[in-house]
């Protein structure tokens, strides 16, 4: 029977807010979005992932940007 890899994120939160940073809030949500895609697709193709499971909250409610939809859309697609 062939293993399965499987990859599993949870409580992502793309868009999150940030108050605390003022204007960079919206520099830190944006290398937020940057790093998850980098890594699920690192991780994707280094280790051979079947399965990516994201459990909780993906997008923060509310809160994500169209930015934020189109790297999610664009990541599985």
């Amino acid at each position: 029977m062939k293993e399965l890899n499987i990859l599993h994120a949870t409580n992502v939160k793309l868009g999150k807010y940030f108050p605390e940073f003022g204007v960079k809030g919206k520099d830190v949500r944006k290398i937020i979005r940057e790093i998850f895609v980098t890594i699920i697709k690192d991780e994707i193709k280094n280790r051979n992932i079947d399965l990516l499971i994201i459990t909780s909250n993906l997008f923060g409610v509310n809160m994500y940007s169209s930015a934020d939809a189109t790297a999610a859309i664009d990541l599985f697609s």
